[in-house]
């Protein structure tokens, strides 16, 4: 087994996120914009496993739809499907987002993460990468903190 991947680790990795997310802001709106609404919901249920039930978690299964909700009201987290149909690239929907106003985090989810596909991401503006296999409670807790740990030991 390669290291940290053990259950233990895991559990460690974990109770070390559950008290480290202190230092995240409570959020309390989030977007999610996926074309997979059972992808969509996988994120929600973490986000409410993570934050509970005060958190609202909007869905937006386009770009235009996300644009929309934006500048309808800008949530302060956007998580966003790398891919969405029908040939819609993050890297090209992440400025669509940012010139409608959004300035904050946007976590890119990906089925296709490569060192390459991540600098890709993050020069385009993505806060962070998360692969979509990887979408859990301890992966989200872990972005989460590098998004918003700074910004709390700034305050």
């Amino acid at each position: 087994m390669s290291s940290g991947s053990t259950g233990g680790d895991f559990l460690a990795r974990k109770s070390d996120v559950t008290k480290l997310r202190q230092a995240v802001p409570a959020l309390n709106d989030v977007l999610v914009v996926d074309d997979d609404a059972p992808d969509a919901d996988r994120i929600r249920a973490t986000l409410r496993v993570m934050f509970g039930y005060d958190v609202e978690v909007r869905h937006a299964a386009t770009l235009g739809t996300a644009v929309d909700c934006v500048l309808n009201r800008k949530p302060q987290l956007i998580f966003l499907d790398d891919i969405l149909k029908p040939a819609d690239r993050a890297t090209d929907t992440i400025p669509f987002l940012r010139r409608a106003g959004y300035e904050a985090p946007i976590v890119v989810i990906s089925g296709q993460v490569t060192k390459k596909r991540r600098l890709e991401l993050m020069a385009a503006g993505a806060s962070d990468v998360i692969h979509k296999d990887d979408l859990d409670s301890v992966r989200l807790g872990e972005a989460l903190l590098r998004i918003f740990g700074s910004e709390v030991s700034d305050a």
